[in-house]
């Protein structure tokens, strides 16, 4: 029988960046940002590049067999010569990263990705989406990675595989 393992970390974002599983990865609010209207309930709105939500480092989030990454996400214009972050984990800020990245990638296509790197060198994988992101409403964004495969889902349905 296949067990559905119980989320590591679960941000509903009611008005608080406090973590709904239990585990205490409460979040931290960094630069000009705020609470606003959700799809469900609440969102997180980033302002500018600086703006986050940061959570603390925890051994638990990083992958050893599988990992999901998953947000809603309404981007309401591209971003050009940059990256615009939906949810993005960093072991460490120098190389090599040890991390997974949900990325609208740095280009005014707006094309999102999920990357992960975990064997501690500097070479990602990663899956690109091979259209354009929709703006002005909510979109389901997940990421998986089974140690085979990388896979990026929008809305539900698989976009694109990366092995």
């Amino acid at each position: 029988m296949f067990v559905i393992p119980k989320p590591i970390l679960y941000l509903p974002l009611n008005g608080n960046a406090c973590d709904y599983t239990g585990n205490r990865l409460n979040g931290v609010l960094v630069g000009n940002n705020r609470f606003i209207d959700g799809r469900f309930g609440h969102g997180f709105k980033h302002t500018d590049l600086n703006s986050k939500l940061n959570i603390p480092n925890d051994t638990r989030l990083k992958p050893s067999q599988a990992i999901t990454v998953c947000c809603w996400a309404k981007a309401t214009s591209t971003v050009s010569n940059n990256y615009y972050h939906l949810v993005t984990y960093r072991a460490r800020e120098s190389l090599p990263w040890q991390n997974y990245s949900l990325t609208m990638i740095d280009n005014t296509s707006g094309k999102i990705s999920f990357a992960i790197n975990c064997d501690n060198t500097v070479v990602n994988v990663a899956a690109v989406d091979t259209t354009t992101f929709p703006l002005k409403r909510w979109v389901f964004v997940a990421g998986t990675y089974d140690k085979v495969n990388i896979k990026l889902y929008i809305d539900g349905k698989l976009r694109t595989v990366t092995a």
